[in-house]
């Protein structure tokens, strides 16, 4: 249950902008159309009451104008705008949210990892809208990909996928005495521990590490799934899996 925001251009143009809200338990949709601007990066919060999203506001010649953050509640059926922040130019993307109260961007500021020399040329930060107060959040994980691989390449791969606790964490590590593969990683961000590596069920070469989409935490923080496969008896056959908090995994579909 709950309310899904999917979003799509209007014109051929890219003048026209349509949010349509899908209430899951009903199957009723709502569409919001507004004139000379775009929206994008919707992340909705733990308890389904409020959206986050950036709206961008063109002039007659397509020139962006101002961008901005938006804080809306969702009032049934409706989004009801509670509160705008300016975008600031750091912010790449907007990935989730801690709960209810803070939000989570790829941050456009380097940062060196405990496990490598080298620096990743991205880190994420927690914002809460409503207080202002922020900080960048650790990503020295073991192993992380993203130290050798230093860019997001597209949207949709944020190199870190945090719970919505920020407790746990799932992220791209080597493994391999040539660190030429790499698999995902479940870990335990307050104890600093691996909880498990998933190499069992997903193992790809590190030069693709931006290619399959990243895993989703559930709204509660107890699982999330990804697209994996088992690399020693059916490589290239590509599957739903899903994890719990504490590393057990699940096979979801069978294509």
């Amino acid at each position: 249950s709950g309310i899904v925001v999917l979003g799509r251009w209007v014109d051929e143009n890219r003048r026209d902008y349509e949010t349509i809200l899908l209430d899951m338990a009903t199957g009723q949709t709502t569409s919001i159309i507004v004139q000379d601007q775009s929206q994008g990066f919707h992340v909705v919060s733990s308890d389904r009451k409020l959206i986050a999203y950036s709206r961008d506001f063109y002039d007659a010649d397509g020139k962006t104008l101002k961008e901005e953050l938006v804080i809306s509640a969702v009032d049934g059926n409706t989004l009801k705008i509670i509160k705008t922040i300016p975008w600031e130019k750091k912010w790449l993307s907007l990935l989730g949210w801690k709960g209810n109260e803070s939000l989570i961007f790829g941050f456009d500021e380097p940062v060196f990892s405990a496990s490598s020399e080298q620096k990743s040329l991205i880190s994420y930060l927690e914002l809460n809208p409503f207080s202002g107060e922020r900080q960048i959040l650790r990503t020295d994980f073991p192993d992380f990909v993203l130290t050798n691989f230093p860019t997001i390449t597209w949207y949709g791969w944020e190199g870190v996928s945090f719970d919505p606790t920020l407790s746990l964490a799932v992220y791209p590590s080597f493994f391999g005495e040539k660190k030429e593969m790499y698999t995902y990683t479940l870990w335990n961000v307050s104890k600093r521990e691996r909880v498990v590596s998933l190499e069992n069920i997903f193992a790809a070469y590190s030069d693709f590490h931006d290619t399959f989409p990243m895993p989703r935490w559930s709204p509660d923080g107890s699982q999330f799934v990804f697209v994996g496969m088992q690399p020693a008896s059916n490589p290239g056959v590509f599957e739903l899996y899903r994890v719990t908090a504490d590393g057990q995994t699940e096979q979801l579909t069978n294509l």
